[in-house]
């Protein structure tokens, strides 16, 4: 019938509209992450470098590699690399517009985010903590990507908190399957909030609530779980705060768990 194919061509052009959406924010991450590593691969092989020629002065010095200085040099090392990887895997994601996705333990998740996060909580002198639900073991996602959705919500959390005279900032991780078995990540702070006005704008390319903000971390983070085919939605906390949700789908295939 007629209402039959409006219908229809109403929910095409839908469609058309959000792919067409997606795509604007893919060309965006791209144009970004190919200045970002013109801009940054040079001091971040540097850091390399001179890490590398510091620990060989320790080692000539004769201090011993147990010691506390040279396993800080050997974690900054470590960090430049990991720095340089993700700039890398988010130039080749947006280049083929899909994720590398695996079969990831959640304790690989967790470990890799929580090492930063406890980093830049030192920042903000902030408590985080996390949990995980008992039968939640592996996750089906490109890893690095979802490790840095999670750390962008992590730090959003502490300076949201952070800007609350006379308060602790306090970020927690939820992890736990919802009734379809998706994996849900709740990212819960004890921030000021968002007014509800601002919340249908948050996601939005260069609309930040933040003075210094360029406003492409949420609008990002969004692109990134969008093609795991997941979803990020955002809601207040009991008493204070805000709770950002990331679900990614159920993968029934766990079989080649990444270490």
């Amino acid at each position: 019938t007629d209402v039959t194919q409006r219908y229809a061509d109403q929910q095409l052009i839908h469609e058309q509209m959000l792919q067409s959406e997606k795509n604007s924010r893919l060309i965006t991450m791209g144009e970004m992450a190919s200045s970002l590593a013109h801009e940054l691969n040079q001091p971040l092989t540097a850091i390399e470098n001179y890490a590398f020629v510091v620990k060989g002065l320790m080692r000539h010095a004769g201090v011993p590699d147990e010691h506390e200085m040279v396993m800080s040099i050997d974690r900054i090392k470590a960090q430049a690399e990991r720095a340089a990887g993700i700039i890398s895997r988010v130039r080749a994601f947006t280049k083929r517009s899909e994720p590398k996705v695996e079969v990831v333990a959640i304790d690989t998740i967790i470990n890799e985010t929580w090492e930063l996060a406890l980093i830049q909580a030192k920042r903000y002198q902030a408590k985080l903590a996390h949990y995980v639900a008992p039968d939640v073991e592996t996750v089906f996602c490109d890893p690095i990507l979802i490790e840095q959705v999670l750390l962008n919500l992590i730090r959003n959390g502490m300076e949201a908190a952070f800007e609350v005279p006379h308060r602790i900032p306090e970020v927690t991780l939820t992890i736990y399957h919802d009734i379809a078995k998706n994996v849900i990540f709740e990212v819960a702070d004890n921030g000021p909030g968002i007014p509800k006005e601002l919340k249908s704008r948050l996601f939005d390319p260069f609309y930040s609530t933040k003075a210094s903000g360029m406003g492409m971390g949420l609008n990002i983070c969004r692109t990134i779980v969008e093609l795991h085919h997941g979803r990020l939605t955002i809601e207040d906390n009991v008493h204070t705060g805000s709770i950002f949700r990331l679900m990614l789908p159920h993968k029934k295939e766990t079989r080649d768990v990444a270490p």
